[in-house]
């Protein structure tokens, strides 16, 4: 991840060399407050270009997790320094990832979904990011036709990722916007076939453009770092995990 115009620090965080740089205090609530405040003051100072959603104390003293997005960072104020990585437990489980899931899935329940397109009408709700050129995601899409007692059990809200400079891919998610329902499915089946752009064989209708634009936006504002990304029951699952998408189809 780059921000322009700040200082960024990428290291391993080890909690002997962070809690000699505790410099603030965490007795009571109210000092907790007035340190948070402290905090947000001078990150917002040394890092203007940064976007924060909150600022909270981290489980190392001195240490600070910063939401950004739907990620989550670290920020040191004694060095002024912001730190991109993961905390682990001595039994190899992220503590970070932990909380960046649980943001993710509070997040997810914001999502605007009439700005996406759906597809099917089964009683879950699947929504998916993806990206006509993406690999993946035709594997995710052929994962699903190929498990008609899967797909027959969701209704997917599909956001397309940003296409600008690909007209192929950007024909075909339009195609895909402006079929009526009863062609949706066949419309988003041909999608992912990568077929040659012609224009003379795909759907075109107003106001396209600014749906894949609105699609993006949402994207953005959710937080989406690559495609696929699924939201499903509330659980994020980033990149096409068929096993994961099975267990939450199927309870």
């Amino acid at each position: 991840m780059i921000v322009k115009g700040v200082r960024i620090a990428v290291v391993m965080v080890i909690a002997t060399t962070l809690s000699a740089c505790a410099v603030f205090h965490h007795g009571n609530d109210s000092s907790q407050a007035v340190d948070i405040k402290h905090v947000q003051d001078k990150l917002s100072q040394s890092f203007h270009n940064l976007t924060v959603d909150s600022v909270t104390a981290s489980e190392v003293p001195g240490l600070f997790e910063v939401t950004v997005g739907s990620r989550v960072i670290y920020y040191a104020p004694a060095q002024d320094l912001l730190l991109f990585g993961e905390m682990y437990r001595t039994d190899g489980h992220s503590v970070t990832q932990d909380k960046m899931a649980a943001l993710q899935s509070s997040k997810a329940k914001t999502i605007d979904t009439s700005a996406a397109v759906t597809v099917g009408s089964g009683p879950i709700d699947v929504l998916a990011f993806v990206d006509p050129d993406c690999g993946y995601c035709r594997k995710a899409h052929d994962f699903f036709s190929s498990h008609p007692e899967l797909q027959s059990r969701i209704t997917q809200h599909v956001f397309f990722l940003p296409l600008a400079g690909r007209a192929d891919a950007e024909a075909r998610a339009e195609n895909f916007i402006c079929a009526p329902p009863a062609l949706r499915q066949a419309a988003y089946d041909e999608l992912w076939t990568h077929a040659a752009l012609d224009g003379q064989t795909y759907l075109r209708c107003d106001g396209a453009a600014e749906k894949l634009a609105q699609e993006a936006r949402e994207a953005a504002r959710f937080g989406v770092q690559g495609t696929p990304t699924f939201v499903v029951k509330g659980q994020v699952i980033s990149g096409f995990a068929p096993d994961r998408l099975i267990a939450l189809l199927t309870n």
